[in-house]
């Protein structure tokens, strides 16, 4: 049993990598072409990925930290097509965060915002029959086939395979600012046990620790709750949970509630 859990552990060191890799684009279905670029509209950090489905770009996007990019503004919207419209020199098509929340239904951001801001081409969104329903919008690219002013969104079907003409479709990711610094999670081991180690900052009065098999997409489960209401900014938690347990995520709260403010999460 101890060579099995010293096995587990060695594939919890690996956790630098494996979120390094995330982070740093290697991924069979997405790269970061472009950023972090932070926009002066709004302070956020946005980056342009390589082309591929809505669907890939959004979860590339949330194991970034973020999301497809929301538009809020005409000022957000323009930033954002000067950007990455025509980046490095290739016209293209962009994926934002807006998509049909049911076949034919309603549109809302991924993000969870309110619709504030449209840039829809004349007679769009239309759900085209053509490809059997259309959920998902992009910005169109500058001298497309048809003609159509670039950065007009349309609906599309994703994956895109009839109209090759708004091709390369590429996603933009938005991550918002965070002033928390992040909780600093270690493993300390030794013959007889091993703890995972917390520092968090010196006001964190609630910890939580909880596993995920995978982060694509993530399902955490609570394994431990610590509580101090003195507050205080080391904490330890020994590994008593099984091998598969996957990822983990220590969540610093400086309330007795649940409201997380930061978290770090490894392997």
């Amino acid at each position: 049993m101890r060579d099995g859990w010293r096995a587990w552990v060695r594939g919890w060191r690996h956790a630098a990598w494996c979120i390094a890799a995330c982070a740093g684009g290697l991924s069979a279905r997405s790269e970061i072409i472009a950023g972090p670029l932070t926009s002066p509209v709004n302070g956020h950090v946005y980056y342009l990925l390589g082309e591929g489905s809505w669907q890939d770009a959004e979860a590339f996007a949330a194991r970034l930290g973020g999301h497809l990019a929301t538009v809020r503004s005409e000022e957000e919207q323009a930033w954002v097509f000067d950007q990455f419209g025509a980046w490095g020199g290739r016209l293209r098509s962009l994926w934002i965060g807006l998509r049909r929340t049911s076949p034919g239904g309603s549109f809302a951001w991924v993000s969870g915002e309110p619709i504030q801001y449209t840039h829809w081409l004349p007679g769009q969104p239309d759900n085209s029959p053509v490809t059997g329903g259309e959920s998902f919008v992009h910005m169109l690219n500058t001298g497309n086939a048809y003609g159509h002013p670039g950065g007009f969104w349309n609906d599309l079907a994703s994956p895109n395979v009839v109209f090759h003409v708004f091709d390369p479709i590429c996603g933009v990711v938005e991550l918002a600012p965070t002033r928390d610094p992040v909780v600093a999670l270690a493993i300390a081991s030794d013959a007889s046990e091993t703890r995972l180690l917390a520092t968090t900052p010196a006001t964190t009065v609630r910890l939580v620790w909880e596993t995920s098999p995978t982060l694509d997409p993530p399902s955490w489960n609570v394994v431990s709750v610590q509580t101090d209401l003195a507050a205080r900014a080391t904490w330890s938690l020994a590994v008593d949970w099984g091998t598969g347990a996957g990822f983990l995520r220590a969540r610093a709260h400086d309330t007795p509630g649940f409201n997380a403010r930061l978290d770090q999460v490894i392997r």
